[in-house]
């Protein structure tokens, strides 16, 4: 067994020793240090993975592909500590062995009440100096929350457009139906700047198969209601996008889009001043009753469409916007 794990290192090695005289001035190697923590089962190779992923399609840099699996068999061969206090010369020469100008370092530790903190940081292996670094705290319950944060670091740590469309200019295509869709770029995001209006299984527009208050600027009484004509449910569709399950919303953004987590929507809230200021920031100028209207300070424009439930009702049109996050709350809540 130790004969077949030597062959198999000094493979590594003689492949790893040739690319190093070729070494890519934007390649990064993704490097998941420490333990994995415990209630996070496959969160390294799952962040790692992610990490490299979105790093690559920031278009700034190049990835090496199986970088964790090379990483381990060469820390095990040389004695390296897989902790976070990776040291300059450790760093210095894995940036050789792989053959990158760049680690990116990643470490996963425990916080309190179940959550996690990522603290991550982009290495220059020839100077072994700190050029950019991210921190996040996720519940890592899922693969969607380890998606999500792991795209939210890489943004934060290359900009670009990490895990976003990688579309020219302010609109993109939807590949599927060929509708144009606006997008707006805020602080180091890159939000879709209207609603999903994308015809998947069960998506609804606001009013489908089912009665709705009638004025739904002034409604004082929900059991007063009416029933809306096709044409008047299609043009609810076409103004506010479709309505979607939670289940349906994670799957259904268009390719390159994924639903953002409640901590990438926060990002975005103390990024233009905090929860207090954020709706009339991003809701649109028009469209929201009783002097409702937003300032659409930067380019979100959220529209007041309402909401649908599970009971086929629906409500708040022109009163409220709901959005889903990836983040599940509990067993019954997004």
């Amino acid at each position: 067994m130790k004969m077949l794990l030597l062959a198999i290192f000094v493979a590594f090695c003689t492949t790893l020793f040739a690319l190093a005289f070729a070494q890519e001035d934007s390649a990064v190697a993704v490097y998941m240090a420490g333990q994995e923590p415990k209630g996070a089962l496959g969160a390294h190779k799952m962040v790692g993975g992610e990490l490299m992923k979105a790093i690559s399609r920031s278009g700034k840099y190049s990835a090496i592909n199986r970088t964790d699996e090379i990483l381990k068999a060469i820390t095990k061969e040389h004695g390296y500590q897989r902790s976070g206090a990776v040291s300059d010369d450790q760093i210095k020469t894995l940036g050789q062995q792989l053959g990158v100008q760049y680690l990116c370092i990643a470490e996963i530790s425990n916080v309190k009440g179940g959550s996690f903190y990522l603290d991550v940081r982009l290495v220059d292996v020839v100077t072994a100096k700190t050029i950019n670094s991210a921190t996040a705290t996720s519940a890592l319950k899922n693969n969607s929350e380890m998606m999500a944060v792991a795209q939210q670091l890489a943004r934060e740590l290359v900009g670009g457009e990490a895990g976003a469309a990688a579309a020219s200019g302010n609109t993109f295509t939807d590949s599927r139906d060929g509708k144009v869709y606006r997008k707006v770029v805020i602080g180091h995001q890159t939000w879709m700047a209207e609603n999903l209006n994308y015809n998947a299984k069960g998506s609804k527009c606001y009013g489908k198969g089912s009665k709705v208050p009638t004025m739904w600027d002034k409604i004082s009484d929900p059991t007063k209601t009416k029933t809306l004509s096709n044409n008047e449910i299609q043009e609810n569709c076409e103004k506010y996008g479709r309505l979607y399950t939670w289940d349906a919303a994670k799957v259904d953004c268009p390719a390159g889009w994924y639903l953002p987590s409640d901590a990438e929507w926060t990002t975005l809230m103390d990024y233009i001043g905090g929860s207090s200021t954020a709706g009339k920031k991003l809701k649109s100028k028009g469209g929201w009753n009783s002097g409702g209207n937003g300032m659409d300070s930067y380019g979100f424009s959220a529209l007041s469409g309402g909401s649908g439930n599970s009971d086929g009702d629906f409500s708040y049109a022109d009163r409220g916007g709901y959005w889903w996050s990836s983040t599940e709350t509990d067993a019954w809540n997004a």
